[in-house]
């Protein structure tokens, strides 16, 4: 668990497929802001760029998606985009 004022992050680490040659490391967050269900939001960085989408513009992949070096996620209260509550 990760706080930040009223902003927390439970971060919860899964190994799939561990066992074959396509391994990999999965990380779920699960945000809160004042103990309350938030949404997060994600950017990628590489070599200082950021990418806002994962589309085709990304420079590279993992596991066949659209990947970047660095993700960085974001903690805010829950929204829609259609209205700030």
């Amino acid at each position: 668990m990760i706080k930040f004022g009223d902003r927390t992050a439970v971060i919860q680490f899964c190994g799939v497929g561990a066992d074959g040659d396509d391994a990999h490391l999965s990380i779920d967050v699960h945000a809160f802001v004042a103990e309350q269900l938030a949404r997060a939001s994600v950017f990628g960085m590489e070599n200082g760029r950021r990418y806002h989408a994962f589309d085709d513009t990304t420079p590279g992949t993992s596991h066949g998606r659209p990947a970047v070096q660095g993700i960085t996620v974001l903690i805010g209260r829950q929204t829609t985009r259609h209205h700030e509550g």
